[in-house]
């Protein structure tokens, strides 16, 4: 059956490196026009491109950042081959995770690459060596296959493999030019893993420029709602019912990591009433001050749903108690809490809690500003 190309409209940017993510089903990618800051794009199924932040890299901004893909857990991959650039990017932020250079302009050149969902490796054509070469994409370090490539028994030569996609059954493919004409992308091949050897598969529209979004990995399993229902209450009804938080601390005080230990009732209140912005001298936090407010007020809450609901908190990363406090980290463990903490917020109480009261006044006017 053959395949037909339909438009659906004109970008509103210049991108390349594009991705698809199939944990959000989004199409992603770098808008760079070789003069101003690039920016990392979202891209919806009707073509439509929304920026989610500048692209902040040790690259220039003349820079064309032409590769990308998406790792298994949802992480970004793009990379420019005007000084080697390859960064890992979080899809929500447009934060760059990692930024680092993989070998050197003459000995490592990829139009496209693509993840091999078997092993979470990068592969790709070097075009600098005209051999399939083989990238981690946390390190940046590359190997080539051992023979130059062969295009159906001939060594290839001067050929650039413009698209790279991956099956979910591990087979690469890639959309490139051939030895008769190099400067034109036409063909499509199917590549064998053992020997890096391309076998031609069928012929296609002549173009300079293209590039592949694969779906290799499946989806993640649609949420199930558990039963009995999960329930759970924001940080401001624990602020405000003296029996929930009584029962909540006569389990014990509660550690929260690097963000201290709360064993008052007093204290308790002070971390779910504090100010995200100001203190109570009207002292401005900086962003990560009031990141571990959030977090520490959140934090505190799944533990009381947990203590007094029987709902389980979840794990995150960034508040263990040896570690530093780190923006990114706590970013991504707030929108875990504040997600859990809210997930059974509409669902009935137990009986035996449906006598509590709240005043939140009350337990405004017994919070102690806490100290993080």
């Amino acid at each position: 059956m053959a395949g037909t190309l339909s438009p659906l409209g004109d970008a509103d940017l210049p991108y390349n490196a594009l991705a698809f993510n199939h944990i959000d089903r989004f199409l992603y990618a770098i808008s760079s026009d070789g003069v101003n800051q690039p920016s990392f794009i979202r891209i919806d199924a009707n073509g439509s491109s929304s920026v989610i932040a500048p692209l902040v890299t040790g690259a220039a901004n003349t820079a064309i950042w032409a590769a990308g893909a998406i790792l298994g857990d949802g992480i970004y991959l793009g990379y420019e081959s005007q000084s080697n650039h390859l960064v890992r990017v979080n899809t929500t932020t447009g934060a760059v995770l990692s930024d680092v250079i993989v070998g050197t302009t003459l000995t490592f050149h990829v139009a496209d690459f693509a993840v091999n969902p078997l092993n979470g490796l990068l592969y790709g054509f070097n075009s600098a060596t005209q051999r399939v070469t083989v990238i981690d994409p946390v390190l940046g370090t590359f190997a080539d296959f051992l023979l130059p490539t062969l295009i159906n028994g001939v060594p290839s030569v001067g050929n650039t493999m413009v698209s790279a996609v991956f099956s979910s059954a591990g087979q690469l493919f890639f959309y490139g030019s051939t030895n008769a004409n190099n400067s034109l992308a036409n063909t499509f091949y199917s590549v064998n893993l053992v020997t890096g050897a391309l076998s031609i598969v069928s012929d296609g529209p002549a173009t300079q420029f293209a590039d592949g979004a694969t779906c290799a990995f499946s989806p993640p399993p649609p949420e199930v709602t558990p039963w009995p229902p999960k329930v759970t209450r924001d940080h401001a009804f624990f602020g405000s019912s003296d029996e929930a938080l009584a029962e909540c601390l006569d389990k014990g005080p509660i550690a929260m990591g690097n963000l201290g230990k709360v064993t008052t009732k007093e204290g308790a209140l002070g971390v779910l009433w504090a100010n995200p912005v100001l203190t109570k001298e009207g002292v401005v936090r900086s962003a990560v001050e009031s990141l571990k407010v959030k977090v520490a007020r959140e934090l505190l809450t799944a533990t009381c749903n947990q203590r007094c609901f029987g709902t389980v908190a979840p794990e995150v990363v960034g508040v263990g108690a040896w570690l530093a406090p780190n923006r990114v980290l706590l970013e991504k463990a707030l929108g875990t809490l504040v997600k859990h903490n809210r997930s059974g917020s509409d669902k009935a109480v137990p009986l035996s809690k449906e006598g509590w009261k709240l005043d939140p006044l009350k337990g405004q006017e017994r919070a102690v500003e806490p100290q993080y």
